[in-house]
This record gives C-alpha cells, sequence and structure tokens, in this order.
C-alpha cells in the first residue's frame, strides 16, 4: 500500500498518453475482432455446406441401394431401357419409394435454397443445387415419377402430400417449364 501514492501520481502524470494508447489499442483491436468474427463466420458458413452436401449425399446413396434392391421398379438413376409392366403392388412399392426420393428432393431445396440456404449462397452451395436441380429434372421427366408425384391423379398445383408449399411450388414451376403440366 506504500506505493499507492507513487501510482496515482505516475497514472495521472501520464493521462494523456494512456488515453492515447487506449485509443490506439481500440483502434487496432476493433478491426482484428471484425476480421476474426467474419473468419470465422465464413469457416462456419464452408462447414454447414460441406455438412449438407454430407447429409444428401448419404441419403442419396442409401436410395440407390434400394433402388438396387428393387431394380425391377425403375427408380433407379439410370432408367431401364423396357421396364417390364407393374402389377398393383410394385406399383405401390414403386410409389412409396418415389416418395422417399421426393423427401430427399424436398430437403435438399430446403437446405440449399429455402429458408436455410438463402442466408449465406457460397460456390459450392450454387453448384450442389445446380446439380440437384438436373437430378430432379431427370426424375421429372419419367412419368412414373410424374404419377407417383400426383399420386396417380390428376395434376394439379397442390398435391395434397405434407411437403414443404414451396417446394411443391418448385416442383409445379419444374413440370410446367418442362411441359408435363399447364
Amino acid at each position: 500500500m506504500g506505493n499507492w501514492p507513487q501510482i496515482t501520481h505516475w497514472l495521472t502524470d501520464n493521462k494523456d498518453t494512456l488515453e492515447s494508447a487506449s485509443y490506439l489499442a481500440t483502434l487496432i483491436g476493433v478491426p482484428l475482432l471484425l476480421v476474426s468474427y467474419i473468419t470465422n463466420l465464413l469457416s462456419e458458413s464452408h462447414r454447414r455446406e460441406v455438412g449438407t452436401y454430407e447429409t444428401l449425399e448419404t441419403q442419396y446413396v442409401e436410395f440407390q441401394k434400394l433402388a438396387v434392391m428393387h431394380a425391377h421398379l425403375d427408380i433407379a438413376d439410370k432408367a431401364l431401357d423396357a421396364p417390364d409392366p407393374l402389377n398393383d403392388k410394385e406399383l405401390a412399392q414403386q410409389r412409396t419409394l418415389y416418395m422417399v426420393l421426393f423427401s430427399l428432393f424436398e430437403r435438399a431445396f430446403l437446405m440449399y435454397r429455402g429458408a436455410f440456404g438463402r442466408a449465406f449462397i457460397g460456390e459450392m452451395r450454387r453448384q450442389q443445387w445446380e446439380g440437384w436441380v438436373n437430378f430432379i429434372e431427370k426424375y421429372i421427366g419419367r412419368e412414373s415419377c410424374r404419377a407417383a408425384w400426383f399420386n396417380g391423379e390428376a395434376p394439379q398445383k397442390d398435391v395434397g402430400q405434407d411437403f414443404d408449399h414451396r417446394f411443391e411450388h418448385f416442383m409445379w414451376e419444374r413440370m410446367r417449364r418442362m411441359g408435363f403440366v399447364k
């Protein structure tokens, strides 16, 4: 406690120097803090993009395994050249597996284009979404896929499923642009 008066006197004498040092620390510290924050934000965005890709890739592989197990249902990525006609049970199985695929499409839509996807539209996210659109359009081109989407009924905008309404609108617009609905 004996040095306290000396410390107080030194602080008073060097007040202007200490204030300048404080301003300088703030002037340097705030930009460094912002750079660190932005770097972390971009890094987290990249981790989310990779996570989205990996999740959808895993689900896609699982769907393809189902397609291989049920090759006669013609739901694999590559359509059969001359598929055999399906009986009622097989048609129900095909539509059910298409619903699994539609759920995967919906998830891709929500992750890449929906509310989550618009926060940060990085190059990887944009390229992945373009790939999904091509994939979706390839399937939409199949009559069996469209029949499953519309539940075997006449095409209508509201398919009566539990899909996100934005995703349903996206699917309708894709089909309309491809000339399958009006």
